[in-house]
């Protein structure tokens, strides 16, 4: 978990400072460093759960890209479910009717801000998962000699 949780933890880090720098023009907020933190790990673990699913493993005996290509679809599903879940909790404490909460999510995605982080998502996962499968697939010893080098 503790490398999937600092890699993302570097990911949203850096989103978010693109984020305050614009901010000066635009006024947006600044998330700060919990948001991230919190973010980082249920997104980590996002990803261990999918790993549990049934269906993850549907193309192991595949080339990895088929492989790295279906665990990101899979991941990518998985955290667009919990990304709008995590929008509209805090919206039914807020409002009364489930309908309200509805009508607010479909609003929300209809809009780019919400799509444009997703698009993100989708390609950092996929550099994710190419490097996991390549780890699996050759060894963690074989990729720290390509990547580091030999031992002296």
């Amino acid at each position: 978990m503790v490398p999937l949780f600092l890699f993302f933890f570097v990911i949203f880090s850096l989103a978010d400072l693109v984020r305050l720098l614009k901010s000066k023009e635009t006024g947006e907020a600044y998330a700060g460093f919990a948001t991230i933190f919190v973010s980082a790990m249920m997104m980590a673990k996002v990803i261990i759960l999918s790993d549990y699913l049934p269906i993850i493993e549907r193309y192991s005996h595949k080339p990895l890209i088929y492989t790295t290509c279906w665990k990101t679809l899979i991941y990518l599903v998985c955290t667009l479910f919990f990304r709008i879940l995590d929008r509209a909790v805090p919206k039914l404490f807020e409002h009364e009717s489930i309908g309200l909460v509805c009508d607010g999510i479909a609003r929300e995605l209809t809009q780019m801000e919400f799509w444009l982080p997703q698009i993100w998502l989708l390609l950092l996962l996929f550099i994710m998962e190419a490097y996991r499968e390549l780890i699996y697939a050759v060894g963690v010893d074989k990729v720290r000699v390509l990547f580091l080098g030999e031992r002296r």
